[in-house]
């Protein structure tokens, strides 16, 4: 059954964009339409995303997976989807995650951004070396998402000492970018 979502359950920001929402007896997005696409979610038996493919019948499909741990942890996000409930989809992987923030000016990284879901548009972030990081080596790979929530791009820089590897996406309003330490001051971005 087919049936529009309140505004609250996107945050009031964008439900004039989204309609044709179908929901699961729990109350979490199965299918729903963005304009012209279909993105279709699919989700575990604890309810977290698996996938997310988005179809239009003009432009190419779009997929993202959502990796978990044994222990059911999400560690990793793998593919493209510029949507504007992607947010919404990474807080319902991450419940365990530092939090979300959002950003309104430049600056750097810190050991508290890691495992966090970034929100910003028009600012720069340089990563620092390290020693700014307070990097172990034990447990999951160290990693910060981004989600670029207006026009204006997110930007990631590489600090003193620091090499960033890697092709950042194309800028676009609700792309989501992703850095993962790979090695000591050394970062891939995704």
């Amino acid at each position: 059954m087919f049936q529009a979502m309140p505004a609250s359950y996107f945050q009031g920001r964008f439900a004039d964009r989204i309609n044709h929402v179908q929901k699961d007896d729990s109350g979490r997005l199965l299918r729903f339409r963005e304009g012209e696409r279909k993105i279709q979610i699919t989700r575990d038996f604890d309810g977290r995303p698996l996938t997310a493919i988005s179809t239009h019948p003009i432009d190419a499909t779009q997929a993202v997976e959502f990796l978990y741990n044994p222990n059911g942890h999400h560690y990793d996000t793998r593919g493209s989807l510029v949507s504007e409930v992607m947010h919404q989809l990474m807080q319902e992987a991450r419940p365990e995650a530092n939090g979300d923030k959002y950003e309104f000016s430049s600056r750097s990284l810190g050991v508290n951004d890691l495992f966090c879901f970034i929100v910003a548009s028009g600012v720069t972030f340089t990563i620092p070396a390290d020693s700014g990081f307070a990097i172990s080596s034990a447990g999951d790979p160290e990693m910060i998402y981004f989600f670029q929530s207006g026009d204006d791009q997110v930007t990631v820089a590489a600090g003193a000492g620091v090499t960033l590897t890697g092709v950042a996406p194309s800028p676009a309003k609700f792309m989501m970018t992703k850095i993962q330490r790979t090695g000591a001051n050394t970062w891939a971005i995704s």
